[in-house]
């Protein structure tokens, strides 16, 4: 829903039809539909927002690809494309609107993207200059350079930046100054987790007002909310993808592949006669491991941010001796709006993917992350790692020097 001067439009997502508020009466509002659009399914999880008394639609998902498009709104008829320097794809909700700036700041989850076998393993923080129309990646949020995001709260104008919950504490994301700000107001952070049996409540901020909608209450709360319920953690949102030294970098990193690539033709012309010397696996054994119960080579590459967030939300549920839900992964994975066969996609190949690695790099017999039903409901999967598979992915980590 949004709100143009005295006006109330409700959009309904990856449709693109639009309604606007026709009158009210006690208790209810009646919306009449004021678009003309035919064609839809293209936007899925587009981001809407009001720039300067207009509708725009940012993005989506729809048809194997993920879109960059920026559209406006004319009312009584379809969007239309408002062009960009550059198409840069973007889906998902960890997005806010400052129309100080005239920017749209937002966070870009990993993706994989159908239709172009495109693929994104890292979270970017990123800008539309609706000015210049120019959308830009400012950097990369990794591990030591700023803060993994975990569970999207809201995105508010007025504190500017995204709110988020990182599974320990509830951090602002302030991008267009790329500085994280650490709730420090624990009234108000037990007000927004009172309530543990609301896993989806609704809110937003408003004129220095956080709203909290509990729809098994039935209740619209609100608490006052200020940039004075943060303080300052000194860590940046993003590193600079075009930081001071990129260049040097790009040299380092031509020398060292030519430095990889006389060293793998080194091997490959004096070792080619001793391959003969390498042991057979005996019966029972896996290429590369010995029968001394050794876990053999383990492969270079280690699993990805989005893997690593995956397995780490899942284990902190295990834990804790609570179930981790299928709802609960969906958000993870950034498919937590998608259709429930897109989720089912995602859930399956990322399970796949993870056990699949983890059982080439330890060479145990046994998943990562094991899926059980639901003793409540047998229809739905519960899913946790076990204290066994817990200790050798962390064996793994301290050998890749990712603790």
């Amino acid at each position: 829903m949004l709100k143009k001067g005295a006006d109330l439009y409700l959009i309904v997502d990856g449709t693109g039809r639009v309604y606007k508020a026709a009158g009210s009466e006690p208790g209810q509002v009646s919306f009449d539909r004021i678009d003309s659009t035919v064609f839809e399914g293209y936007n899925n999880n587009s981001f809407e927002f009001v720039h300067r008394d207009t509708l725009f639609s940012l993005g989506g998902y729809g048809f194997w690809r993920i879109n960059g498009h920026l559209r406006y709104f004319s009312e009584g008829r379809e969007w239309s494309l408002a062009p960009l320097r550059k198409e840069t794809p973007f889906h998902g909700s960890m997005v806010y609107y400052d129309s100080s700036k005239a920017s749209v700041f937002f966070i870009h989850g990993p993706y994989i993207d159908e239709a172009t076998g495109r693929r994104e393993d890292n979270y970017r923080a990123g800008v539309l200059d609706l000015t210049n129309r120019d959308i830009r990646i400012l950097g990369r949020i990794a591990p030591g350079t700023g803060i993994q995001p975990g569970r999207f709260l809201l995105g508010s104008q007025a504190l500017g930046g995204l709110v988020v919950d990182d599974f320990r504490s509830i951090l602002l994301l302030d991008i267009a100054e790329n500085k994280v700000w650490r709730m420090r107001n624990k009234a108000l952070a037990d007000w927004m987790f009172g309530n543990s049996q609301n896993d989806n409540p609704i809110r937003f901020e408003h004129a220095g007002m956080l709203y909290q909608y509990d729809d098994k209450a039935d209740r619209l709360d609100s608490f006052p909310v200020s940039r004075k319920d943060f303080e300052p953690t000194g860590r940046p949102v993003f590193a600079a993808d075009g930081s001071p030294g990129s260049d040097k970098g790009m040299i380092y990193t031509g020398l060292g592949a030519l430095a990889f690539l006389a060293i793998a033709w080194a091997a490959l012309r004096f070792g080619y006669n001793k391959r003969s010397s390498l042991p057979v696996p005996k019966p029972g054994e896996k290429a590369g491991q010995e029968g001394n119960g050794s876990h053999g080579t383990r492969p270079e590459s280690g699993f990805s941010a989005l893997d690593i967030q995956l397995v780490e939300s899942i284990r902190e549920a295990s834990a804790e001796g609570r179930p981790f839900t299928a709802q609960e992964m969906n958000r993870v994975l950034g498919v937590a709006r998608k259709s429930l066969e897109i989720q089912k996609k995602m859930r399956r190949e990322s399970l796949v993917r993870i056990n699949r690695r983890f059982r080439d790099m330890t060479g145990m017999d046994a998943d990562l992350i094991v899926s059980r039903r639901s003793e409540e409901d047998k229809r739905y999967y519960h899913y946790l790692v076990t204290p066994e598979a817990w200790k050798a992915y962390s064996s793994l980590k301290r050998q890749d020097g990712t603790d």
